[in-house]
C-alpha cells in the first residue's frame, strides 16, 4: 500500500507541474504580442520555463515600453514562418530602431567570380630566304638553321592542345637555290613555298621586299596558291588605287579577334628595275598604318592588333659608309601610329626584343629574328575578361627569341619532301663547265682581281657597253678550280640582279669613282716611316670598282681629289668630261642602291629612270651560268686596269 501512495503522490505532482507550465504560455505569448518586436522575442525565448517572464523583463526593459497591442501587431502582418527569421530581423531594427546593434546585424559578404583568363600563343618566322631544309645547297653543307627545324618547335605547342597562330614576316622567296628552281626554272607546278607554308598551317605572311624581287610572274602567283593572305597595306594597286595585296587579317583564336597587318618597304622603287614592281604604288608605312588600324579599330573590334614589317635599310645620308638598317624605322612605327600591340620585324643580323613606348604611352613589343631560319619568335599574350562590358584587356606579353638550332628538323617532314631535297640537290650540282684557277672576292677589296674581272667581262659582253661598274656581292666568295657547277654561280651572284645599260658623262664617271673609293678608302696616315691605311665597316658591296678604263687611285689626296682615269681601254683614248658614254651596271646600282648615282653622281630618281636605256630580261646569275655552258673552260685573268697609290 506504502509503494502505491508513492506512486499517487508521484503522478500528482507531474501532473501539478504539467498544468502550472501550461499555465504560464498564455501570460508569455500575451507579452510577446504586446511588444513592439513581437515574433523577435517569441524567438529569443525559451519555452517551457517557469521564470522565463522574469528573465524576458530583467535583460530587455524595452518589453516595458508602450504596448505594441495599440498597433497593428507584425506578427499578424508577416508571420516568422512564412519568412526567413534572419532577414526579417534586419529589415525590422532598421525600419523601427535608430539605432542598431552589431550583433543583431547580418552583414551578407559577395566573393568576386575568378577571373575568366584567355591566352594568344604566337610563333613567328621571318626572312627564312629559301631556308627550308636544313641544308645549304650553296655551300653544298648542312645550315645552322631552317625552317625544318623551326617546325619541330611548332609540332611540339601544338600537341600541348595549344592553338597556335602561326605567322611569317616575309622574304622568304629569294636565297636558296630551291627557291630560284621554283621560282624560275621549274614554274609548270604548285611553288614548294606555297605548298609546304600551306601544309604548316601558316594563317598570315606579309610581303617582303625580296619577294617583290622575284618579279611579278613569281609573287603573284605564289599569292593565288597560298592558302592564307599575304599582306601588304601600303602597297596600292595604281589602276584601281585599291590594296595590291592584301592590307590585313582577322584571325580568330580562343575567342579572341587578333587582327594582323602587313606592311612592306616605300624604298623598293629605288632598289628594283620598274618592270618588277610595275603597276604598284609604295606607300609611306606610317601613314598607311594609321589609316588601316583606324579602320580595323571602327569595324572589326579586335582584342589585339599586330604588325609586320619589312622595311630594309638604307645608306647612311651622314655617313655613306654607314647602313641605316630598319630598326629606326620600326621604332618609328611603333612611336607614331597607336594600336599596335606588337610588331614583328627582320631582314637584319641582329635579334630585336625590346618595348617601345607610343605617341599615347602604351608600350608596344617590337621583335626580329635572324634570317635564314636560325631564330624565330614567340609570343604568349594573356588577356583577362573586363566584366564590366565583358571585352579581353590584354594582362601580359610574354615575348621570346628562340634559337633554332636547338631543334633537329621534323623527320616526317624531311620524310614526305625527300623526292623535292634530291631533285635541288641534281639541279646545284650539276656541272656547267670548268675554271682553270681558283678566284676569291677576297682580294677584290684592295686590288683588281681575277673574280671581278670574271663579272666585267659579263656584263660588257652582255651589253656592250664602254665601262662596267661593279663590287663584290660575298666578302669571301670563292669558285674552286676544276670542274663548275650551277651552286657556284649563287657565290658569284648571291641575289637575284638584272643589268641595266645606262648613260653616264665622262664628268659623271668620275664622280662616280670619287665616291666609291672615297667611301672605301676613308682615312690614310702617312709619315717617313710607314703608312697606315684604316678602312671603315661599309657594306662590301657597295666598293664598286670599274673595267673598260684605267685608272689610279692615290688615297694619300683628300676625298673627291683621288681618281685619276687615263684613258678608254677599248680606244686608248682619254676620257672627255662632256662625252656620254654606255655604262653597265647592275639593277641595285642602276636604281640608286648605295647611293653612287644620287649622292655621288647627284641624279634624281627621276632622271636614273631616263639613263636606263634597257635591261636583261634574266638575273645575272641566269647569263653566268649560259656563259659557263657556252665557254666549256673559263681562263681566269686580270688586266690591271685600276691600282692604289702609294703602293707599299
Amino acid at each position: 500500500m506504502r509503494q502505491y501512495l508513492v506512486l499517487f503522490i508521484f503522478i500528482v505532482i507531474v501532473v501539478f507541474g504539467i498544468i502550472s507550465s501550461c499555465a504560464t504560455v498564455p501570460e508569455i505569448v500575451q507579452v510577446s504580442e504586446a511588444d513592439e518586436t513581437g515574433a523577435i522575442e517569441e524567438e529569443i525565448l525559451p519555452p517551457a520555463q517557469e521564470d522565463s517572464q522574469q528573465v524576458y523583463t530583467e535583460e530587455e526593459p524595452a518589453v516595458e515600453t508602450e504596448p505594441a497591442v495599440e498597433t497593428e501587431p507584425a506578427v499578424e502582418t508577416e508571420p516568422a514562418v512564412e519568412t526567413e527569421p534572419d532577414v526579417l530581423v534586419i529589415e525590422t531594427i532598421t525600419e523601427q530602431s535608430t539605432e542598431i546593434s552589431p550583433d543583431t546585424v547580418e552583414v551578407q559578404i559577395q566573393i568576386p567570380p575568378e577571373p575568366e583568363i584567355a591566352v594568344l600563343s604566337f610563333i613567328v618566322t621571318s626572312d627564312i630566304h629559301g631556308q627550308l631544309f636544313p641544308y645549304d645547297y650553296i655551300q653544298n653543307s648542312e645550315s645552322q638553321g631552317s625552317l625544318a627545324q623551326i617546325y619541330t618547335y611548332i609540332k611540339e605547342r601544338r600537341e600541348t592542345g595549344k592553338e597556335i597562330i602561326l605567322l611569317d614576316n616575309g622574304n622568304i622567296l629569294q636565297g636558296q637555290p630551291l627557291v630560284y628552281y621554283y621560282n624560275f626554272v621549274k614554274t609548270d607546278s604548285a611553288h614548294f613555298v606555297s605548298e609546304v607554308m600551306n601544309a604548316m598551317g601558316y594563317a598570315a605572311a606579309s610581303v617582303g621586299f625580296h619577294d617583290i624581287e622575284t618579279g611579278h610572274g613569281v609573287y603573284d602567283k605564289i599569292c593565288g596558291e597560298f592558302s592564307f593572305p599575304w599582306l601588304a597595306a601600303n602597297a596600292v594597286d595604281e589602276t584601281s588605287s585599291e590594296p595590291y595585296f592584301e592590307p590585313y587579317t582577322i584571325i580568330e583564336s580562343n575567342g579572341l579577334r587578333v587582327a594582323v597587318i602587313g606592311l612592306i618597304s616605300p624604298e623598293i622603287p629605288a632598289w628594283l628595275p620598274l618592270d618588277i614592281w610595275e603597276g604598284i604604288r609604295f606607300d609611306d608605312p606610317v601613314a598607311s598604318a594609321a589609316k588601316w588600324i583606324d579602320y580595323i579599330e571602327r569595324y572589326e573590334t579586335p582584342d589585339i592588333i599586330i604588325g609586320m614589317y619589312q622595311p630594309g635599310f638604307s645608306i647612311s645620308e651622314s655617313d655613306p659608309g654607314e647602313k641605316e638598317y630598319h630598326d629606326q624605322d620600326v621604332f618609328k612605327l611603333a612611336e607614331q601610329v597607336a594600336g599596335f600591340d606588337i610588331i614583328f620585324t627582320g631582314n637584319n643580323n641582329n635579334e630585336l626584343n625590346t618595348v617601345i613606348q607610343n605617341m599615347e604611352g602604351n608600350p608596344v613589343y617590337v621583335l626580329g629574328s635572324l634570317g635564314e631560319g636560325r631564330s624565330f619568335s614567340t609570343v604568349d599574350v594573356r588577356f583577362v575578361k573586363n566584366h564590366r562590358d565583358l571585352s579581353f584587356v590584354i594582362e601580359e606579353i610574354l615575348p621570346v627569341i628562340i634559337d633554332a638550332e636547338n631543334y633537329k628538323p621534323d623527320p616526317e617532314a624531311l620524310h614526305i619532301y625527300q623526292e623535292v631535297d634530291n631533285e635541288i640537290h641534281a639541279y646545284v650540282s650539276k656541272k656547267i663547265g670548268t675554271i682553270a684557277d681558283t678566284i676569291s672576292t677576297l682580294e677584290a677589296l684592295w686590288k683588281d682581281n681575277e673574280f671581278m674581272d670574271l663579272i666585267h667581262q659579263l656584263q660588257l659582253d652582255l651589253t656592250g657597253a664602254d665601262i662596267s661598274f661593279a663590287a663584290p656581292m660575298s666578302l669571301d666568295a670563292r669558285i674552286e678550280k676544276g670542274d663548275v657547277f650551277v651552286r657556284d654561280m649563287f657565290n658569284l651572284f648571291p641575289y637575284e640582279n638584272t643589268l641595266y645599260a645606262i648613260e653616264l658623262t665622262g664628268k659623271e664617271i668620275n664622280a662616280y669613282l670619287e665616291y666609291s673609293y672615297d667611301n672605301w678608302f676613308s682615312y690614310m696616315v702617312v709619315s717617313d716611316e710607314k703608312s697606315e691605311l684604316l678602312l671603315p665597316e661599309i657594306p662590301y658591296y657597295n666598293f664598286d670598282s670599274a673595267a673598260g678604263i684605267e685608272y689610279i687611285v692615290d688615297i694619300s689626296k683628300p676625298a673627291g681629289d683621288r681618281v685619276t682615269i687615263t684613258k678608254l681601254q677599248n680606244s686608248g683614248k682619254p676620257i672627255n668630261p662632256e662625252t656620254v658614254y654606255l655604262i653597265a651596271v647592275n639593277s641595285y646600282r642602276g636604281n640608286g642602291g648605295g647611293g653612287h648615282l644620287t649622292r655621288g653622281i647627284g641624279l634624281t630618281s627621276e632622271e636614273l629612270r631616263e639613263r636606263v636605256l634597257y635591261s636583261t630580261l634574266q638575273d645575272l646569275r641566269f647569263y653566268a651560268i649560259r656563259l659557263f655552258e657556252y665557254s666549256g673552260t673559263i681562263l681566269p685573268f686580270t688586266d690591271n686596269n685600276w691600282k692604289i697609290i702609294p703602293e707599299n
